[in-house]
C-alpha cells in the first residue's frame, strides 16, 4: 500500500511542475524575474502564450523586418520585463506585449528610415513601437562619450 501511495505522490508532482510551465526550463530560472514567472501560475501562463504569440508575430512579418522583431523583443526583455519586481508588474508587461505582437504588422519600421519597399512612397504601418530602443541607443551614447550613468 505504501508503494501505491508514493507512486501516487510522485505522479502529483510531475504533473504538478508541468501546471506552471513557462516557456524556458524554471529549472534553470536564475534571475529574480525568472524566479517571479516561474513561481506564479497565471505569469507562467502568459510567458508561454507570449512565447507563441512571438513565434507567429516571427512568422508574420516580412524577411526585412525579422531582425528588428528579434532586437526589439531582447529589449522588451531587457527594458521592459526585467524591471519589474512583482507579478503584478510582469502579468501587465507581458499582457501588453502579447497585444503588441498579437497585431501581427508586416513591416516593423522607424517612420525616419521610411524603408517599405512598396515603390511608390512611404507608409507608415507602425508608429515606433520599440521605445526601449532608444533607451539603449542613449546608453550606448553615454558609454561613447565617457559619461558615467545609464538609463534603465
Amino acid at each position: 500500500m505504501t508503494i501505491v501511495r508514493l507512486l501516487i505522490l510522485l505522479g502529483m508532482g510531475i504533473f504538478a511542475s508541468d501546471a506552471f510551465a513557462a516557456s524556458f526550463d524554471c529549472s534553470k530560472a536564475a534571475s529574480p524575474v525568472e524566479k517571479l514567472i516561474c513561481g506564479d501560475q497565471d505569469v507562467s501562463r502568459l510567458d508561454t502564450q507570449l512565447q507563441g504569440t512571438y513565434q507567429t508575430a516571427l512568422g508574420a512579418v516580412d524577411a526585412s523586418s525579422k531582425d528588428r522583431l528579434v532586437k526589439e523583443q531582447r529589449n522588451w526583455i531587457r527594458y521592459t520585463r526585467n524591471i519589474c519586481q512583482d507579478e503584478a508588474c510582469l502579468g501587465d508587461a507581458y499582457k501588453a506585449r502579447i497585444a503588441v505582437l498579437g497585431r501581427n504588422e508586416k513591416y516593423l519600421v522607424d517612420k525616419a528610415s521610411c524603408d517599405i519597399p512598396d515603390g511608390k512612397s512611404c507608409r507608415s504601418v507602425v508608429v515606433y513601437r520599440d521605445p526601449e530602443a532608444r533607451i539603449d541607443s542613449f546608453n550606448k551614447s553615454l558609454v561613447e562619450q565617457k559619461i558615467s550613468g545609464k538609463i534603465i
